[in-house]
């Protein structure tokens, strides 16, 4: 049996402190360095995450304004267009990403219609189109003309709402 005297006994106390201390600075310098290491690739990754969606979003940046809907309509668009390509591409994950790139794509199309604001019936065009300056006031065709408007805005709302209703649905389970 090792039998250790009262000096030895302390020499090996002290060394066994010194071993703790040496091990708590290395933790500690480790840990320094892995959250420094991940802060600067994490920095990397941002910096250069943002100058690829600067690249990405400049057609919609340089003619984006705050004023009208519409420009809140090509957002989204570019928004959903950008996810559709990711979906359907060879790095999505998800077993479905295809199916969620067609959802993506439904809601699109509404809202390149609603971009376009184009919901007027062919007989409204015929009719705007032989229209001369002077029959402007006419009340001739009143009830048509009514007809029209209300058509056109039930067609822009039933886009509107399959837009926000659909999106309102399904936007949570467009991630991979």
């Amino acid at each position: 049996m090792l039998s250790l005297n009262y000096k030895e006994r302390g020499e090996f106390i002290l060394i066994e402190k010194i071993k703790d201390s040496i091990n708590n600075l290395y933790e500690k310098i480790e840990k320094f360095y892995y959250r420094l290491s991940g802060k600067i690739e994490d920095s990397y990754r941002t910096f250069k995450r943002f100058f690829r969606n600067l690249k990405l979003w400049y057609p919609v940046l340089k003619t984006d304004e705050q004023w009208d809907y519409a420009y809140l309509y090509q957002a989204m668009r570019h928004k959903l267009s950008l996810m559709e390509d990711f979906q359907r591409s060879d790095r999505a994950m998800n077993l479905h990403a295809v199916d969620l790139g067609i959802e993506i794509h439904k809601v699109i199309r509404a809202l390149d219609r609603l971009i376009e604001d184009d919901y007027m019936s062919e007989d409204a065009y015929e009719y705007y189109s032989k229209l001369k300056f002077e029959d402007i006031n006419k009340q001739d065709n009143k009830e048509d003309i009514m007809r029209w408007f209300e058509e056109e805005d039930a067609r822009e709302k039933k886009d509107r709402e399959f837009v926000f209703n659909y999106m309102k649905d399904n936007v949570r389970g467009w991630w991979d």
